[in-house]
């Protein structure tokens, strides 16, 4: 039988053959491996540009449409300008000073964000910065262009240009943006108002219905000024006095007021040579003055002082000129429609005469009825009086003396002149001039003129011995006293009248008004008064309330009894309206600072009249007083917000939020004192540097700022 061979392995042929397939399968496998790989990391590194990309496009649209106005672009901080050339610097404004500046800019290959004002320039953005695009990618351009419109709707276009970091440069890929952003309200403005390209936008307008309403300011307005000092300054352009002719308006003229009525006339305010100037007028003519009312409803006004107490009160000299010969100064009576004019003037005889003489008053005589001239001589009735005293004209009746009669010493004087029953005589016995109502040489009822010098001049009114310049005294023979002032137009009148040894009232129709006590004490609607002012009724006056004393509003409060004045108190967790020394740090019931008692002005709170003592102890509304304080927050220096304190009664230096009491207004590094502090309860928080107050000392301070507009005490 044959046997025949067989072999279990494969022949060198198909190792050769197979080592072929598997070589070229290997390869097709890792080419594709490796062009799957590249794909994927093109796709990542384009994922990653975009993505930044995108980013930067929201970040630069939130910032444009948020802010309150695009300030300007410029390739720098520095040359930024809001001139239409684009760079790779933004800054915009925003209401919120903590983002006011906000800038976007290009720094070497990155994209950054600034928000908030640098330390040393508030107009410029903060140093501290964040990334807007990370180190994946490289910023190679960024350009910011800006386009203003009317209205402050700003664009900015916004063109950049992101690559992959990489040093491969098939991974070096790069994406660029092209878009703009607008602002989609009209721009709002936190502390600046600023124009646009023209620098010549106005504030509303006149033409068409769309004008402004009400303009609210809470600091100063200037008005050709960058630093104005008030709430309104206004710098004109020169000096000037108003134009007597024309309509060319003055180099000195400062304002202009002016109604819509067109028979209104305007107002003109303006500066000249070291002067002042008003003027109404009207405008199509400048040379016509109008009338310039001064209070046409009443009140009074003052020249030289702030105390007015008639129509006109000139404190100094009072000059009128008249140019044209007429009367430089009428005194006009409106319940009966007479005059009182007077003149200076010069004649052919002799010149500067004064004239003085009246129309309808019933006494004296037509025409000058006192003429004093240059020569001494005074003509009452006669322009050209030939002596000292010429009386010209004079009435005559039956019972009208002129005489002399008696030696020196005899009877009351030496010469008279007798009025029906009375007389007016001189006497040398007593060294004076009596007034009578009664016979020749009566009682001392009379007016008794005594010391005729500017040294020694006395006026009795009573008594024949005054002991002052002017010395009133009661008639034995009668019970009336004091001085009455009464209209001759009706029955009102006013009093001055001892009413008792200890009061000096003033009346009106025989009703006290005012008192004035022998201890300096003064009563207004009051008889009686207790305090150095008493009122009954309220108190209203315009100006400033200033006082020497300490500068503070504060009102009566219970107290326990080891307060102190300048300790700092609590609400009485235990009793109503009632205070205790604060104890603890930051102590929220906190209310206050106890006064010294010399406040400007205190309210009392628990006296019910005006005549009531003090009750309870002054509680600081408002204003600056000493507080006592401890060095527990550390060294204490003006400005400083101070708080409550460990130590009963003792403030402190504020470190961290909390309630405080005030600002010091000194410096303090101690153990214990005190220092002068603006006291204003509020709430402290040193993260943002402000001081939320109470409601209730609002409320208050908007009560004193009221209250000095209507009240001024002195």
């Amino acid at each position: 039988m044959n046997k025949k061979n067989s072999s279990s392995g494969f022949t060198l042929l198909e190792l050769v053959i197979y080592t072929g397939i598997f070589a070229s399968v290997a390869g097709l496998l890792t080419s594709i491996l490796v062009s799957t790989t590249k794909v994927t990391t093109n796709q990542t590194v384009t994922t990653q540009v975009s993505n930044e990309l995108n980013l930067l496009l929201s970040t630069v649209q939130n910032q444009v449409r948020s802010s309150s106005n695009i300030d300007c672009v410029g390739s720098s901080q520095s040359t930024c300008s809001t001139s239409t050339s684009p760079g790779s610097y933004l800054k915009l404004r925003f209401e919120n000073p903590a983002l006011d500046p906000t800038c976007i800019y290009l720094s070497g290959t990155q994209i950054l964000l600034a928000q908030g004002p640098d330390s040393t320039n508030p107009q410029n953005c903060t140093s501290v910065t964040q990334a807007i695009t990370t180190g994946k990618v490289n910023a190679t351009s960024l350009t910011f262009t800006k386009y203003d419109f009317p209205g402050g709707h700003a664009t900015v276009q916004v063109d950049a240009t992101l690559a992959y970091n990489s040093t491969s440069p098939d991974m070096q890929i790069s994406r660029s943006l092209h878009s703009a952003i607008g602002r989609v309200s009209a721009a709002t403005f936190d502390s600046d108002l600023l124009p646009d390209l023209t620098n010549s936008r106005s504030i509303g307008t006149s033409i068409g219905p769309k004008t402004w309403k009400d303009l609210f300011l809470s600091g100063n307005l200037g008005i050709g000024t960058t630093a104005p000092a008030a709430k309104l300054q206004i710098n004109g352009g020169g000096v000037g006095l108003p134009p007597t002719t024309g309509t060319a308006v003055s180099a000195g003229e400062v304002m202009r007021l002016r109604s819509t009525d067109a028979a209104g006339g305007i107002l003109d305010i303006g500066s000249g040579t070291n002067q002042f100037w008003f003027q109404s007028t009207d405008a199509t003519g400048l040379g016509t003055g109008y009338q310039l009312l001064l209070n046409p409803n009443g009140g009074n006004v003052g020249i030289g002082t702030t105390t007015p107490t008639s129509k006109l009160q000139v404190v100094g000299q009072i000059r009128a000129d008249s140019p044209d010969g007429s009367d430089a100064l009428s005194l006009y009576n409106s319940a009966n429609g007479g005059f009182w004019n007077v003149n200076l003037k010069g004649d052919a005889t002799t010149s500067n005469n004064f004239y003085l003489n009246n129309t309808n008053l019933g006494i004296g005589m037509a025409g000058n009825t006192l003429t004093i001239r240059s020569n001494g001589n005074v003509g009452i009735g006669t322009t050209t009086p030939n002596a000292k005293l010429d009386v010209t004209n004079a009435v005559i009746t039956a019972d009208t003396q002129l005489g002399v009669f008696g030696a020196p010493g005899s009877l009351a004087g030496v010469g008279y002149v007798t009025f029906g029953g009375g007389f007016v005589g001189w006497d040398y016995a007593s060294g004076g001039i009596a007034l009578n109502a009664h016979s020749a040489g009566g009682s001392n009822g009379g007016i008794f003129v005594k010391g005729l010098n500017a040294g020694a001049s006395v006026v009795g009114i009573g008594t024949k011995t005054p002991g002052t310049r002017l010395h009133i005294k009661q008639s034995a023979d009668s019970a009336i006293g004091g001085i009455r002032l009464e209209r001759n137009v009706d029955t009102n009148s006013w009093e001055m009248w001892n009413s008792s040894a200890a009061y000096l009232t003033f009346s009106y129709n025989t009703s006290p008004v005012m008192t004035l006590a022998n201890n300096g004490s003064v009563g207004i609607g009051t008889a009686g008064p207790t305090h150095t002012l008493g009122v009954a009724g309220t108190i209203g006056a315009s100006g400033a309330i200033t006082a020497s004393t300490t500068p503070d509003l504060s009102e009566t409060i219970q107290a326990a009894p080891d307060v102190i004045a300048a300790d700092v108190v609590m609400a009485d967790p235990n009793n109503t309206e009632r205070v205790i020394k604060s104890d603890k740090a930051y102590e929220s019931a906190v209310v206050g600072v106890i006064s010294d008692g010399t406040s400007s002005f205190m309210i009392n709170s628990y006296g019910g009249s005006e005549s009531a003592t003090l009750t309870g102890k002054p509680l600081v509304l408002a204003g600056r007083v000493p507080v006592h304080v401890t060095n527990e927050g550390g060294a204490i220096k003006p400005g400083d917000y101070l708080t409550t304190s460990n130590t009963p009664g003792y403030a402190m230096k504020a470190t961290h939020a909390g309630p405080t009491i005030g600002k010091s207004y000194g410096f303090f590094d101690g153990r214990s004192g005190k220092v002068l502090t603006m006291v204003n309860v509020s709430y402290y928080d040193p993260n943002n540097g402000q001081s939320t107050q109470d409601a209730r000392i609002v409320a208050l301070e908007a009560k004193v700022v009221q209250l000095e507009k209507s009240c001024v005490l002195k």
